[in-house]
């Protein structure tokens, strides 16, 4: 088995190693890898995915073949590697349907009844995607968390002390011309010259 990040490489449930030896240990919590996996179905992919309590993604069986010859066969259970190359872990469940492991495991197993929309990595590793690791949070709370766990490194020193601050209109301005994934935070923060922290709070209506 090679160490590269393979997107949505499938693993043979029958040739991998045993979980601990496949799985990194992430400090404290690394005992409970020694806990029951728990697997439950994806929303919308019922009897085709399912997500587990350790973060771990996986195939349910299926017949595959050429319908029309009438060959069939088989296929197993298959555990499926995640691109980490950008920080979070994501996996591709069909051609074009991306999602963050994180979310897919809080989802399943975390209640929120808040309804909060984020989701911190209480101990900093974003690739560390077991459920006690996870918990969700408002805009306010994921931007307290960064930067209490210096996860946040964004440099303010060269910002002028009276612009950080925003008025109501440059609020409103900031709402209205964040666009995920084309206008981000990062941008929004250079042209107000201000944190992304405080982009973020203003975005989510938290910003005082």
């Amino acid at each position: 088995m090679t160490t590269s990040q393979t997107f949505n490489a499938p693993i043979s449930l029958s040739d991998i190693a045993p979980l601990q030896a496949i799985t990194p240990q992430y400090g404290k919590g690394a005992n409970s890898f020694m806990q029951e996996e728990i697997w439950k179905d994806i929303p919308d992919y019922e009897g085709i995915y399912q997500v587990s309590n350790h973060g771990r993604i996986k195939s349910l069986p299926k017949v595959i073949g050429n319908k029309s010859r009438g060959a069939k066969k088989i296929r197993g259970e298959v555990i499926l590697k995640c691109n980490s190359k950008k920080h979070y872990s994501k996996i591709n469940l069909g051609r074009d349907n991306a999602f963050t492991v994180h979310r897919l495991v809080a989802k399943a197993f975390i209640p929120n009844p808040e309804n909060k929309p984020w989701i911190n990595h209480i101990n900093g590793i974003k690739t560390d995607n077991r459920v006690e690791n996870l918990e969700w949070c408002t805009g306010k709370e994921n931007s307290d968390h960064a930067f209490k766990s210096g996860l946040n490194t964004y440099q303010t020193q060269n910002l002028i002390p009276n612009q950080r601050i925003l008025n109501k209109e440059q609020v409103e301005k900031i709402k209205s011309e964040y666009v995920p994934r084309k206008v981000s935070m990062y941008v929004l923060a250079k042209k107000y010259n201000t944190s992304p922290s405080i982009i973020c709070r203003a975005i989510n209506g938290v910003y005082d």
